[in-house]
């Protein structure tokens, strides 16, 4: 799997992320190799600089392997095998909450 940061695209833009990969075709969940973008609301990522965003931040990453884990299943998502039922898949409007 790959990891790509994107830059905004335009100032009320965040940076986004962007998760790719590219299993074995024959072991794939899905009909489509890993294409996932994470955008997070412009408003939460300003607040990470505001007074405890640090420990919001950390709080947040040690919860971000059981949100992946519940996001597969509803948004079609199959991480195991690097693989996805649409082209191209968008997760946006994120908060900082775990």
């Amino acid at each position: 799997m790959q990891l790509y940061i994107l830059p905004a695209g335009a100032p009320e833009l965040p940076p986004r992320l962007r998760l790719t990969g590219d299993g074995v075709p024959d072991l794939r969940r899905h009909r489509y190799a890993l294409d996932v973008t994470l955008a997070w609301d412009g408003l939460e990522v300003r607040r990470l600089f505001a007074a405890g965003g640090e420990a919001r931040f950390a709080g947040y990453l040690a919860a971000l392997p059981s949100k992946l884990h519940a996001w597969q299943e509803p948004r079609g998502i199959d991480l195991r095998s690097l693989s996805q039922a649409y082209p191209q898949i968008l997760i946006g409007g994120l908060d900082f909450e775990h």
